[in-house]
């Protein structure tokens, strides 16, 4: 269970590794982000050769806040974000039921992204799965993207 986080730099290290292992889960409850910036969940921000692996899985769980905002107009947080980091690797994560996005990369140059999986369900209102802005040179391959998969 984990509530935002944000990583932030400038770094004097050439490369950041974070290492994602086993599953991380939001809060199941939009009242224990009382007090907190409810627009990123986990964000990295100025961190250049940021590297983010291991093949955990990082869960929004996003039905909290789908259901909670139908009723009261709320922002809905991002699952991952990633604001200048340059040289960005992302890979072997898995993705399930952001909020909103569930990976926001922005302003970031020189990207690989590979074998990561994003899936919500059908029934997820206007959710994206990677959503890429303000960058140049950004692959992703050998990764799924299932948004409104149904189950």
């Amino acid at each position: 269970m984990l509530k935002p986080l944000q990583f932030s730099c400038p770094c004097s290290f050439s490369l950041v590794h974070f290492q994602v292992e086993g599953d991380v889960v939001t809060p199941k409850s939009t009242e224990a982000w009382k007090g907190q910036d409810s627009s990123k969940w986990i964000d990295f921000s100025n961190v250049n050769g940021l590297i983010i692996d291991e093949g955990g899985q990082i869960d929004g769980s996003g039905s909290i806040w789908w259901n909670s905002c139908k009723v009261k107009c709320c922002l809905r947080p991002t699952a991952l974000s990633i604001h200048n980091c340059n040289n960005l690797q992302l890979t072997g994560i898995r993705h399930l039921n952001s909020a909103r996005n569930h990976i926001s990369i922005n302003n970031s140059n020189h990207n690989h992204i590979f074998n990561v999986n994003i899936d919500a369900p059908l029934d997820s209102p206007n959710i994206n799965g990677i959503d890429v802005s303000q960058s140049s040179y950004t692959l992703i391959q050998h990764s799924t993207i299932a948004i409104g998969k149904r189950h």
